[in-house]
């Protein structure tokens, strides 16, 4: 399924027939899009993030660049990153991992003094990371011995659908296109203040979602897991900013 597979839907069945509210079916097919990206740890979202070092640089930015970084084994860069598993950043073997710095730059100013990222500071072996704004910040800053050793830092994530064309084929399981249809329509009350528009975040959650609510493996049958961000009304909704697993959350 495209991203236009999905606006064409919305358009039919949200009563947008005109071309000028062709716009107002692509806002609620992304915002129906993100309603299901926060209601649960969707596997088809996940993905394989490699972060390529460079000799004494510690910031690395998610946005996109020229030559972005940070790269997902989809092929796309870390503007795409939504969340990130901080129980596995590694850089060699199982035992070769970063630590997560649970409140970000403080928790390493705390840990390697403040002067840690100063220019006349000696680079070394990476101990911490952690993610501030929209960069990832690597502590100490890598020396070239350590990238001759050990080029890039390997963790799991999880992706936004790319929707920056409208066909571009979507990560969502085609066998979901009517729930992800439900879900921009009760995204469009929502944009629209309908007064329905509770009852139809409800109703999506109680009739659709547990439709997708089951792993896609053959023979699974038990509920997928939803983590302790996954929102439950529309005012969590608004309020998502980026944030990062916990443990126990992936």
């Amino acid at each position: 399924m495209t991203f236009q597979d999905l606006i064409d839907d919305v358009e039919a069945l949200g009563g947008l027939h005109s071309s000028d509210e062709e716009a107002t079916a692509r806002r609620w097919a992304r915002g129906g899009l993100s309603i299901i990206a926060a209601h649960g740890a969707w596997p088809w979202l996940r993905d394989y993030c490699t972060l390529s070092l460079s000799a004494g640089v510690y910031a690395y930015n998610m946005a996109a660049t020229a030559s972005n970084p940070i790269q997902t084994s989809g092929g796309r860069d870390g503007t795409a990153i939504d969340r990130i598993d901080t129980r596995g950043m590694r850089y060699g073997s199982d035992n070769q991992k970063l630590e997560w710095a649970p409140f970000g730059a403080r928790s390493i100013d705390t840990n390697l003094g403040p002067q840690w990222k100063d220019a006349a500071t000696a680079n070394g072996r990476p101990k911490f990371i952690c993610r501030v704004g929209r960069q990832l910040w690597v502590a100490r800053k890598p020396s070239q011995e350590f990238i001759d050793d050990y080029p890039s830092i390997y963790f799991y994530c999880t992706v936004s659908e790319d929707t920056s064309d409208d066909d571009n084929v979507l990560l969502l399981p085609d066998m979901f296109r009517p729930h992800a249809v439900e879900a921009s329509l009760a995204y469009g009350a929502y944009q629209e203040e309908d007064d329905r528009e509770q009852m139809k975040l409800a109703h999506w959650r109680q009739v659709w979602l547990p439709e997708m609510d089951t792993q896609l493996d053959l023979g699974e049958a038990h509920a997928a897991f939803r983590p302790t961000w996954a929102i439950e009304d529309y005012d969590q909704l608004s309020s998502r900013g980026y944030s990062e697993y916990t443990q126990g959350d992936y």
